[in-house]
């Protein structure tokens, strides 16, 4: 009985044993392919809240909105494994495109959507101007500004120069002059 036993007790040690050993450090589960399903809302301003949902995107790490080639953070404690919730980058391209998602293991999926560049403006170089001075604005997408207006005005101002950025900085200007 006791050879029974003391047989019994070797054979559990051994599975035991080999089941532990069967798996190694290096062995880990791979995340499968990605799948995009939805994007919610399909189109939205620079700080705005979106939404995937899909499947497989628990182990995303990057997102880049392919006009400029602009990341946005990512916190993996919002994602799970069908949805991701992140941000329009304040610093995107305005216009359809696509938003791009990767793994960790390098596998993406991409989806299409339209980023509104609505125009804002952070500073002025001249509070105090008149009919014909020239001032300067700063801000972020300006380059597809049209016309000017400025509050408590009815004609619109010329136009001198646009873009969409200013040296490092992700900032654009354009001078005007013919104030009323």
């Amino acid at each position: 009985m006791k050879s029974i036993f003391s047989k019994i007790v070797l054979l559990t040690f051994m599975s035991g044993f080999a089941l532990l050993t069967a798996c190694s450090d290096g062995d880990t589960i791979k995340p499968g392919t990605p799948k995009a399903d939805r994007i919610a809302p399909d189109s939205a301003a620079g700080g705005s809240v979106l939404t995937l949902t899909g499947s497989g995107l628990g182990q995303m790490r990057s997102i880049v909105f392919e006009n400029g080639n602009v990341p946005t953070g990512l916190n993996p404690s919002f994602n799970t494994e069908n949805a991701i919730v992140f941000r329009v980058p304040d610093t995107a391209n305005g216009g359809l495109q696509k938003i791009t998602f990767t793994n960790v293991d390098g596998k993406s999926v991409s989806i299409p959507f339209k980023v509104i560049a609505l125009p804002s403006v952070s500073s002025v170089t001249s509070n105090d101007f008149t009919g014909g001075d020239e001032i300067t604005l700063t801000g972020n997408n300006l380059a597809d500004v049209s016309s000017v207006r400025l509050s408590g005005t009815t004609t619109a101002a010329t136009v001198l120069s646009k873009q969409k950025t200013t040296g490092n900085q992700n900032a654009g200007y354009f001078r005007r002059k013919n104030f009323p």
